[in-house]
């Protein structure tokens, strides 16, 4: 899209119509551009060409006061949002009833091929429906306005039934589409009359055709063109706009004023360092608002307590052992009537103990709404702790001692192996479903977790490494390499060769499917030359018999 002439605003009464669209095709080889279609004297203020997708086809112009619909082999239709239109522009334009808007700093994007969501420089999300004739023409526009949202700067869809709206004066916005049940079928030769299409009749000459198929005394005339009351329509459907989530947005910032925060816990009073928060006024428009900028995280103390002598610390992920389920599963209902709805002491998804370390002993505390230490337990307390994680994506906890180690399955212990490496342990490194200890003096053991699917449980399974000890060893961590550059074996190179050979024959010998190509004179010219071999094909058999 072009002009042929800029011209001022204030000279649109001498020159209106300055815009104009063409279609070049792309000659790489022979650095060529031939212009295979064109349309001129286009309204002055259009500043967007929106392709639209096959069947329908064409373009969509959008110009600030007016909406086109351009297409190579189908006359133009537009239609004016409101009526500066009328008098800027001699394009015939179509009033469009119920809509009064422009389109100055709209965005678009596409949710189907007869369906585009418009969003204006005011919030507004319209649904633009394109309502076509049985030669998937565009007769007529659609507008529902579906919701109204923040000031968009971007749009795009970013799956199925969702919507991203960007934003740079608000709040982005990820929004979630859903098509509504109810939903009218508009034929556009319908609404262009006003009277139902059955009843319309076609005068050539001075010949009248019935409506009725049954009253069709030529039947060439209805092979041609086809029976009136199964006239194809568009579905008019209405939409709802969900927010799922966003992306906070202060800017751009204006004044800014400082004080001190409504509701702050006690431990945060005595501080010498003063918690002050800051206040700004941010957005633009219907998006303003009043920010409320902190230094750091502030979080709502629950309840505190001091521990002595705590080294360590670790939070672990539990599973209900089958035990405990069968326990739970009878005590529902004698649980349920003696205390009425039960309060859930474990938080869903959320870790279910905290092991601390002490210098000669461990502390085993259960997590939840609430903390508690637990007394009896699978878990090691008459010594410290050097590790605690799990294993077994999750359904498994292990413990590890100076002198031993421990399987757990929630509270309860499955398994227990003391270690004698010549001296205490003292650092453990875990990648499931592979475990490593050391020892004080460098010494290295491996285990490895075995589940027994018959039996239904697991144990861990030694192994010494074989690592030359020509140094003394100071710390372990275990790696899961997934780009195989530490890989240990033989790579079979003819193999691989091979492969390599196949892949270029492959390349250098391209198959594409008939539905694959795409042909050029079909997307410049329509779907004629395809018709036109089909029917001169039957000619020339009929020809033959």
């Amino acid at each position: 899209m072009t002009y042929k002439c800029f011209v001022l605003l204030r000279r649109t009464a001498v020159r209106t119509d300055t815009c104009c669209i063409v279609a070049i095709s792309l000659n790489i080889q022979q650095r060529v551009h031939p212009v295979i279609w064109s349309q001129a004297n286009l309204p002055f203020d259009c500043f967007c060409v929106a392709p639209i997708p096959k069947p329908i086809g064409g373009v969509l112009i959008m110009a600030v006061n007016s909406l086109l619909y351009l297409n190579q082999s189908v006359p133009p239709f537009g239609v004016s949002l409101n009526s500066i239109a009328d008098s800027s522009t001699n394009f015939p334009l179509k009033i469009q009833e119920n809509v009064h808007c422009t389109l100055d700093c709209a965005r678009y994007t596409l949710i189907s091929n007869d369906r585009l969501v418009l969003s204006l420089k005011g919030g507004e999300l319209y649904v633009l429906t394109l309502v076509v004739d049985g030669m998937r023409c565009v007769r007529e526009f659609h507008f529902d306005r579906s919701a109204s949202s923040v000031l968009t700067t971007c749009m795009c869809v970013c799956s199925e039934n969702y919507l991203f709206l960007g934003s740079r004066l608000g709040n982005s916005l990820l929004l979630r589409y859903t098509e509504k049940s109810s939903g009218t079928i508009i034929q556009a030769e319908e609404k262009a009359t006003g009277a139902p299409v059955s009843k319309k009749r076609r005068v050539e000459g001075l010949e009248q055709l019935a409506s009725d198929v049954r009253e069709v005394e030529n039947v060439d005339e209805l092979e041609v063109y086809g029976s009136s009351d199964n006239q194809p329509g568009t579905l008019i459907a209405s939409y709802s706009f969900e927010v799922c989530d966003n992306i906070w947005n202060i800017g751009p910032c204006g004044q800014v004023a400082m004080g001190e925060p409504a509701f702050l816990s006690e431990e945060y009073s005595s501080h010498l360092d003063p918690d002050l928060e800051l206040v700004t006024t941010s957005g633009h428009g219907k998006n303003g608002a009043l920010s409320v900028l902190q230094r750091s995280i502030r979080p709502q103390v629950v309840t505190t307590f001091s521990l002595v002598g705590c080294i360590d610390m670790w939070t672990v992920f539990s599973a209900p052992s089958p035990s405990d389920e069968t326990t739970e599963e009878e005590g529902e209902g004698s649980t349920e009537q003696e205390t009425g709805p039960s309060s859930e002491t474990e938080i869903s998804g959320g870790h279910a103990f905290l092991v601390l370390s002490r210098r000669d002993s461990s502390m085993i505390l259960q997590t939840g709404s609430e903390i508690n230490e637990l007394d009896n337990s699978g878990f090691s307390t008459q010594s410290s702790t050097v590790y605690v994680g799990n294993l077994g994506n999750n359904r498994y906890i292990l413990q590890v001692s100076p002198s031993s180690m421990r399987l757990l399955q929630g509270i309860k212990q499955i398994q227990h192996i003391p270690v004698d490496l010549g001296s205490s342990l003292q650092s453990c490194s875990v990648c499931d479903p592979y475990v490593v200890v050391m020892g004080s003096e460098g010494q290295i053991m491996m285990f490895t977790l075995k589940e027994d699917r018959l039996m239904g449980g697991a144990r861990l399974s030694a192994s010494k490494t074989p690592i030359s000890q020509t140094s003394r060893i100071l710390a372990i961590s275990t790696y899961k390499d997934y780009s195989g550059l530490f890989t240990t074996e033989t790579i079979n190179m003819e193999l691989v060769a091979s492969k390599k050979e196949n892949e270029k024959l492959a390349e250098k010998v391209p198959t594409f499917l008939p539905e694959e190509i795409d042909d050029e004179d079909d997307m410049l010219y329509g779907d004629t030359a395809t018709n036109f071999s089909q029917s001169t094909t039957h000619n020339i058999e009929g020809e033959k018999e």
